[in-house]
């Protein structure tokens, strides 16, 4: 019988120290990228490597922090831009019309071998076609064809002679603000999709959408949202008027998820105001059937009932579809476990209205105030990860390209590969 009992106690804590093993390490599943000027231009391969790093640490979500400011847009920073029609064609003449004057034509490309023939009306004599200057590879204003507003000529039409079916037509405009419209090109009574060429942005949903990877965008956000100067009315209607451009340039992605809504605040701070703000945004936002998502600060120094009051009536009025919280730890290492009765009563909460409670761990590190963070060191990152993990549904960290992709510098890379280390333990 003692022999028994030893070996079923044995088992029990064998059985359980196995358990122990095989529970799952929380992971990494998204990241925001905070895309300012030192990041734009590099082009097609750069953004290809950064992905493809996310992708090999298992993170498969990047959340763009904003796509425009009070004076400028980060989104279609192209000159360039191609409208792709959708096959097949048969062998054959096909006709292109082209509805927009004045316009430049750089390039038609298609997966087959064709001929072309300007039809009307003749180009301008600066941009004149030579018969192959819109099929020599050359997208640069050089190789281009161009028309002037002639005050009498409505459409360009061109003829595109097929030899074999093709599966699609792309033509390439020289633009200014990217503006061409999908209307503006017609194929055989078909429309097209936009896409811009050499843009930021199409590389990184390109760049994701080879992996399966989501991005959610970043809406517009004004600087003075953090003073007395801030207009409500001004800043919606700014945010209707980005999320319209990112539709038209970027909608036709599968892989673009929804916006975030880059405008943080503290249940402490004007609340009844922030309240209203959101409550008209997003109800603004909703007709583009996408999700919205938020990531606000709070103080641990609010009272965990006063913070509940807030959420409570701020999920009630504002229709928001996934909720992140900033842990705060990156600027402050005492939160690590304070913050723990406010995430559980914020995903209780936020789960009754059914809606998906989210981390924003800051894997960046403050080592003397008021000067530049650097990455965290990954026993701090791994703390916050685990201690956050049975509170929230996923976990999204601040920021990737700073401090965590090993593209920056020494110490993110360091991070980067003590993660790896990490999931793969």
């Amino acid at each position: 019988m003692k022999g028994l009992v030893l070996f079923l106690l044995t088992t029990i804590i064998f059985t359980g120290s196995v358990a122990a093993i095989e529970k799952p390490r929380p992971k990494i599943t998204g990241a925001f990228w905070q895309l300012h000027a030192g990041f734009f231009g590099r082009g097609e391969a750069y953004f290809e490597e950064q992905v493809d790093l996310m992708y090999k640490a298992g993170i498969k979500t990047i959340v763009i922090q904003d796509t425009a400011g009070d004076n400028l847009a980060t989104y279609a920073r192209s000159n360039q831009a191609k409208i792709k029609i959708e096959g097949p064609f048969g062998p054959g003449t096909h006709t292109l019309l082209i509805k927009k004057l004045p316009v430049t034509v750089s390039e038609i490309v298609t997966d087959g071998f064709f001929a072309y023939e300007i039809i009307s009306p003749e180009p301008s004599p600066f941009l004149g076609d030579y018969g192959y200057k819109l099929i020599d590879g050359d997208t640069s204003i050089y190789g281009s064809v161009g028309w002037i507003d002639d005050g009498i000529s409505k459409e360009v039409k061109i003829n595109i002679n097929l030899e074999d079916e093709v599966e699609y037509i792309e033509v390439y405009f020289m633009t200014t603000n990217a503006d061409i419209e999908r209307d503006d090109v017609v194929l055989d009574g078909k429309c097209g999709e936009i896409f811009l060429v050499n843009d930021d942005l199409t590389q990184i949903l390109d760049a994701a959408k080879k992996r399966g990877m989501d991005v959610w965008l970043g809406t517009k956000f004004s600087d003075t949202w953090w003073g007395d100067l801030f207009e409500g009315q001004k800043e919606i209607q700014d945010n209707i008027r980005t999320v319209e451009d990112l539709e038209r340039f970027y909608g036709h992605y599968e892989n673009l998820t929804g916006y975030y809504i880059p405008h943080e605040f503290r249940p402490d701070w004007r609340p009844k105001q922030n309240t209203e703000f959101f409550k008209e945004l997003v109800n603004s936002l909703k007709v583009y059937n996408r999700p919205l998502a938020i990531a606000p600060f709070f103080r641990i120094e609010m009272a965990v009932k006063d913070h509940q009051d807030f959420w409570e009536t701020f999920l009630r009025e504002v229709d928001i579809d996934v909720l992140m919280l900033q842990d705060g730890i990156g600027s402050d290492a005492s939160r690590m476990e304070k913050i723990l009765p406010h995430y559980k009563m914020v995903q209780e909460i936020a789960h009754q209205k059914g809606i998906p409670f989210w981390s924003d761990v800051e894997v960046f590190h403050v080592e003397v105030p008021d000067r530049p963070a650097v990455s965290a060191d990954m026993s701090k990152v791994k703390k916050q990860l685990e201690t956050q993990a049975p509170y929230v549904d996923r976990i999204v960290i601040f920021d990737w390209l700073h401090y965590m992709s090993p593209l920056t510098n020494e110490k993110a890379k360091m991070l980067y590969e003590d993660y790896l280390d990490y999931i793969n333990e």
